[in-house]
């Protein structure tokens, strides 16, 4: 089911993937350098970009297919999932403290959502609960006492204010069906459920709930958990992702707060920058720990960011934010690798081959529609980081497809105090232009490699229209330093220096 979906591939990725994977510091150093206007990276030495190519490679997800845009949550989804879990979960109700009685014949209705979150939104900062994109364990015992403390909802409250199946939740229903010797189909299918909610919650699409997953997204995971294998709806889980990746990116680079928090799909992020910023927080690899007989054929088979998730690595010595922050600022543009997906590079990770699913969807790469996530609607300009795909950089960049301001701008919030949905229209229109993406006349144009001559008027026309960073810069005494391929003079010990 998880093959027939798109999803094998990832879900192979998080079968080894370290507790502590995720550099948070790192993650917020990038997030700095973002720029809410273009969607792209502004750093010293240009442009880049998370693409769908990224997307593609790193995670194996799928492309093609309609984008989840699911502007309403189920109404009493909350209630429906009881009902359906209570009938082939043991000790169900001894969890939930209900019995196998429909909804509407229990004493107490809302006791039936014992274990869901009722909390709304709170902004937090980044920890490694969070973030962390635990396994889904056979023991519920594994987690923290304070993630697997139960929900207690009060009587009057109703599903409606509800936020959505808690991690705590997940887990324990989870534990008690993997623990079965025998399982019917009907609670394979209720574990698949379970998983594909774990992985849509708190690896693709976390957010800032912090211990509960969307409840739009329970409609997906009963598709690939119930339907007929050949019936499974084909969805681009890869354009939603980034696109979530986008909304987080734009939200956190602009928050001040102390408790500001990081979501959408940190870990795509966290192997970009292993990909492209060689030498910034880059652990030292040993070895690729699974063996090519644990793949079956060529969609179950590993990625680009298995190589890191599912290697024994070591780090280097813990840096934080300050340190990461001021690497960046003299980071080389030589160090940086524009292409990490070559067929040299791949053959040596990879001998066995990759997914087919980190090339099937290469046609969507450089689109020019805009991204879908539920409500949000996100710039995509590869237009701007042409040399991530070998291609000459225009200058200056071409102008894409912008996102109207008052439409890029809004938010859940907005939606659900807005009873007419006004947005709906505006939506629709989004999602048939996506439709067409692969179309010929829906791509940029990919006839040009990339041309060095052309790229050194590519970076004077871009460090004369955006500001890099302020930075300012001071030689120990008897040194010199030199920023590479910018043109700037040299400077002797004790000089000040400010990039602008």
């Amino acid at each position: 089911r998880l093959k027939a979906a798109g999803l094998l591939p990832l879900a192979r990725m998080m079968e080894g993937i370290p507790r502590d994977f995720l550099d948070r510091d790192l993650l917020s150093a990038l997030v700095d350098r973002w720029n809410p206007r273009t969607h792209t990276f502004q750093f010293p030495w240009g442009e880049m970009g998370v693409s769908l190519k990224d997307v593609s490679m790193l995670l194996g997800l799928p492309i093609k297919g309609d984008p989840i845009a699911k502007p309403a949550d189920p109404k009493n989804w909350a209630q429906d999932m009881g009902t359906r879990f209570c009938k082939h979960v043991p000790e169900y109700d001894s969890v939930l403290n209900v019995s196998n009685t429909p909804s509407s014949e229990a004493k107490k209705p809302t006791e039936e959502l014992r274990g869901f979150s009722k909390k709304p939104a709170k902004r937090r900062k980044i920890s490694a609960k969070q973030t962390e994109h635990p396994q889904l364990k056979e023991s519920v015992q594994l987690a923290t006492k304070k993630s697997t403390k139960l929900k207690e909802p009060e009587e009057e409250e109703d599903s409606a204010k509800l936020r959505g199946p808690t991690l705590a939740w997940l887990r324990s229903t989870y534990g008690k069906l993997v623990r079965l010797k025998e399982l019917t189909e009907e609670q394979s299918q209720c574990a698949v459920e379970i998983y594909v909610l774990w992985l849509f919650g708190w690896v693709m699409f976390t957010s800032t709930h912090g211990d509960c997953v969307e409840p739009r997204l329970i409609e997906y995971a009963m598709d690939i958990a119930y339907s007929k294998i050949e019936d499974i709806q084909e969805i681009s889980y890869g354009s939603a992702v980034l696109a979530g990746l986008y909304r987080a990116n734009c939200d956190s680079c602009m928050r001040i707060g102390k408790k500001s928090s990081y979501v959408g799909c940190p870990l795509l992020l966290n192997l970009w920058s292993y990909e492209y910023l060689s030498t910034l927080g880059h652990p030292t690899e040993t070895f690729f720990k699974h063996p090519g007989s644990v793949y079956k054929d060529d969609v179950d088979a590993p990625t680009v960011g298995s190589y890191w998730t599912n290697s024994q690595f070591k780090k280097e010595k813990q840096v934080g934010y300050d340190s990461y922050s001021q690497s960046i600022d003299i980071f080389r543009p030589c160090w940086v690798n524009w292409n990490p997906y070559t067929r040299d590079k791949l053959q040596q990770r990879a001998p066995g081959g990759l997914s087919s699913l980190c090339t099937r969807d290469r046609k969507f790469w450089l689109t020019k529609r805009n991204l879908i996530y539920d409500i949000y609607v996100e710039e995509y300009a590869p237009q701007r980081f042409m040399r991530q795909f070998d291609l000459e950089q225009r200058v200056p960049p071409p102008l894409g497809n912008p996102v109207p301001e008052e439409i890029h701008a809004w938010s859940r919030r907005r939606c659900e105090a807005n009873s007419g949905w006004a947005r709906k229209q505006s939506m629709d229109t989004y999602i048939e232009t996506w439709r067409a993406a692969s179309d010929d006349d829906s791509l940029w144009p990919s006839d040009r490699p990339y041309d060095r001559k052309s790229y050194k008027q590519y970076m004077k026309w871009y460090l004369q229209t955006d500001v890099v960073r302020c930075h300012q810069f001071v030689p120990q005494q008897g040194q010199s330093y030199t920023v590479p391929d910018s043109g700037y003079r040299s400077l002797e010990a004790g000089a000040s220096w400010y990039i602008a």
